[in-house]
């Protein structure tokens, strides 16, 4: 339910004092299903329980929603840096609501997130195909072919470049973990990514991609039958993308319009964002707020331009807690399902590099979720390995 509020954006807008915050469909539903917890878990007198980790982790979010707040008061933007607040409010609760949601059943994300999937393509369809106008497009601007095409590819959630995100990260962790289905959805993802041209989502993937054939192909602890088996199935995938771009005529057509596109001004405008966020961050070191104006499209400067060099830097690296955890976390104590999330949150963070995300409030909602997704079975590893040893060291006395 959450992932499908998720998909459907903004419900209405308030206005107040010339302040004005959009209210979405997930930060109605939320608060709902987290109160309906709230009452459950009392009245069965459950109690929760975090590892040290998992309590640091929770701690230092609520620092940064803390810090937010006081950005306020020396923020020239004014009550404007309230709305950043209360998206992270909301990461911070849906923290606390998916240590219930994943305690139990934490393959529900799983589920969830193709249903969100499944949402954003038919919204594309519907938006591209059947003219539906989901959200307001400037379709009286002269564009060139690339950007006509791109221009209608718009959701209730967001633009392309946007939704590009979610199918990017399904794409990988579906042919990755290869769940039930699997197979039909690496399907939607890719199509999802082909109608939204996002040459940031396509580098993302690559580099995640090959970041995984790295990690199994030079493993000594993963079997040389399963090595085979990966790289037989990664040169089919490169092969046919290779045939479909170059020997059809969609892929051609697609192929030509994302090299158009490259040729464009974007990076030009990214270039001048960056350099007036460095600006920014020089003349207020103590962060001028999260807000929308001029974002810099870059994790790594909106992080310290929004929360000042301290709080940014540790809102960075509880973002990029997976990242972290994947290079440290033995791949033999891994299974496929994790493995695949960690790598296709890989790919996220290496798209929000030049992409706006994790900073609004459904990219706050759905990263909280896929990091707890993350969390919840990163300590039942531990254990495992633990056990694994404590077993070896039996067997040797």
């Amino acid at each position: 339910m959450i992932f499908l509020a998720l998909s459907l954006g903004t419900l209405t807008s308030l206005s107040f004092s010339g302040f004005k915050y959009k209210i979405h469909v997930a930060e109605v539903i939320i608060p709902l299903i987290f109160l309906i917890i709230l009452i459950q878990s009392w009245k069965m007198g459950t109690k929760l329980q975090l590892s040290k980790a998992k309590g640091m982790f929770y701690l230092c979010y609520f620092l940064c929603f803390i810090y937010s707040i006081f950005t306020y008061y020396w923020s020239d933007l004014g009550i404007s840096v309230i709305a950043g607040s209360i998206n992270l409010f909301f990461g911070l609760v849906t923290f606390l609501l998916a240590e219930y949601c994943f305690k139990y059943n934490p393959d529900s994300f799983i589920t969830a997130n193709r249903i969100l999937i499944i949402s954003l393509l038919i919204q594309l369809a519907l938006s591209m195909f059947f003219g539906v106008e989901l959200k307001p497009t400037d379709l009286e601007t002269e564009y060139n072919d690339f950007y006509s095409f791109k221009v209608t590819a718009t959701t209730l959630l967001g633009d392309s470049n946007y939704i590009a995100f979610f199918f990017g990260f399904g794409l990988l962790y579906e042919f990755i973990a290869k769940d039930k289905g699997w197979i039909l959805f690496v399907i939607i993802n890719l199509l999802g990514i082909m109608l939204t041209i996002s040459r940031g989502a396509i580098i993302s993937i690559a580099f995640a991609f090959f970041v995984y054939l790295y990690i199994m192909l030079l493993n000594s602890k993963v079997k040389m039958i399963t090595k085979i088996i990966i790289f037989c199935n990664s040169i089919l995938l490169l092969g046919s993308f290779f045939f479909f771009f170059q020997y059809t005529e969609v892929g051609i057509t697609f192929w030509n319009g994302l090299l158009l596109g490259l040729g464009d001004s974007s990076m030009n405008s990214r270039q001048y964002l960056w350099d007036e966020a460095i600006t920014q961050i020089t003349l207020q070191p103590f962060g001028i707020g999260i807000v929308t104006v001029n974002i810099p499209h870059n994790v790594i400067l909106t992080s310290i331009r929004s929360l000042g060099v301290l709080f940014g830097t540790i809102y960075l690296l509880l973002l990029s807690f997976p990242v972290f955890y994947l290079l440290k976390c033995s791949i033999s104590h891994l299974s496929n399902k994790r493995l695949a999330a960690l790598i296709a949150y890989l790919s996220v963070f290496i798209h929000s590099m030049v992409e706006v995300f994790f900073f609004d409030t459904e990219s706050i909602i759905w990263s909280a979720m896929i990091i707890s997704f993350i969390f919840a079975n990163s300590q039942q590893l531990v254990n495992q390995a633990n056990k694994e040893e404590n077993c070896q060291c039996l067997n040797s006395l």
